[in-house]
């Protein structure tokens, strides 16, 4: 059974999670690889998902581009500012940044917008508060946790379904 961490809720906790939870929405919606999210502080970090940078093709480093605005934009989505969703994002930034260069890409401009656009539509606004919420209870959650959790905000699979998933893996349901 994993151990439950102890995970503070501030508001910088929930804005961790937003922001990490945009991330995690928007590497599911392009199919790419996406480890774990946590909002665990580790080093200088609040948090963190674990994704692969690199890019077979434009195609996607253009989806990868939109996935490192993912977490600014479920900020703007949330609610923030222009200036406190950025707040945190230079890394996220930068990464988008060298791929826009490496392929010669449109502007981080146009990529925060697309990540904006794509993270306005319902089921992901649903997914980003699920994934967030969980974040907030467990501090750390795995692709599989993750991805069952945007098939709940997409109607695939209903939160019964889901806690007996996680009654499967010897988690206790929220």
């Amino acid at each position: 059974m994993e151990k439950e961490p102890v995970v503070n809720q501030t508001p910088l906790d929930r804005n961790t999670a937003i922001h990490e939870a945009g991330h995690v929405v928007a590497h599911i919606r392009f199919d790419l690889e996406c480890g774990y999210a946590s909002i665990i502080p580790i080093n200088e970090t609040a948090g963190f998902v674990t994704i692969h940078l690199h890019a077979e093709n434009k195609r996607e480093a253009e989806a990868r581009a939109v996935c490192s605005c993912a977490g600014y934009a479920a900020r703007i989505v949330a609610g923030d500012t222009e200036e406190l969703a950025a707040f945190g994002c230079d890394n996220d930034f930068d990464s988008a940044n060298k791929l826009i260069e490496d392929w010669r890409l449109d502007n981080l401009v146009t990529f925060k917008v697309k990540a904006v656009d794509m993270l306005r539509l319902p089921e992901n606004v649903k997914a980003v508060d699920l994934i967030a919420l969980h974040l907030l209870k467990r501090g750390r959650l795995d692709t599989e946790y993750m991805q069952g959790l945007v098939e709940v905000a997409d109607g695939e699979s209903t939160e019964a379904d889901f806690s007996g998933y996680l009654a499967g893996r010897g988690i206790k349901p929220l």
